[in-house]
């Protein structure tokens, strides 16, 4: 027997591996789009508002 392959560098965060990473259209039996995107409309570095009332 004679094995042959290509040699890749490692993807070691999520980020590295993202671009390569199969998705689906949907998921759950073709019910629910597998990506929303949450981040729409948002800008890149943009810090949300952030307010609270009563204790925590």
């Amino acid at each position: 027997m004679r094995v042959s392959y290509e040699e890749t560098t490692p993807v070691t965060t999520l980020d590295q591996g993202r671009e390569s990473a199969y998705e689906p259209e949907r998921i759950f039996g073709g019910w629910i789009p597998a990506r929303v995107d949450v981040r729409r409309g948002c800008q890149k570095g943009a810090t949300p508002e952030i307010s609270g009332v009563g204790p925590f």
